[in-house]
């Protein structure tokens, strides 16, 4: 019998990971989804029923103006590189 590993992310963990590596720093950001939705006939032959159907085609980021459950800042979670000040040569 084969083993199966399952691991799920937050809403929050896949927004801090596509931040993270869009190399953003600064900004507050929510997750999008872009659905598709379809119809058509479904069932037996004898009983066809009008069916819906929705698939997620997209998901990306999207920059929002205030902080809340469903979103993260940017330079909290990505905080930008500190610059170098280089040393002085004596």
């Amino acid at each position: 019998m084969v083993d199966s590993e399952q691991r799920l992310f937050s809403h929050h963990d896949i927004l801090e990971l596509l931040i993270k590596r869009e190399g953003i720093h600064e900004g507050i950001w929510s997750l999008i989804i872009e659905f598709k939705f379809g119809a058509t006939l479904a069932g037996p032959a004898d009983m066809l029923f009008p069916t819906g159907f929705m698939g997620v085609s997209k998901i990306g980021l999207q920059r929002g103006a205030e902080l809340n459950n469903v979103s993260l800042d940017a330079a909290i979670v990505n905080p930008a590189p500190k610059s170098r000040v280089p040393k002085k040569i004596r």
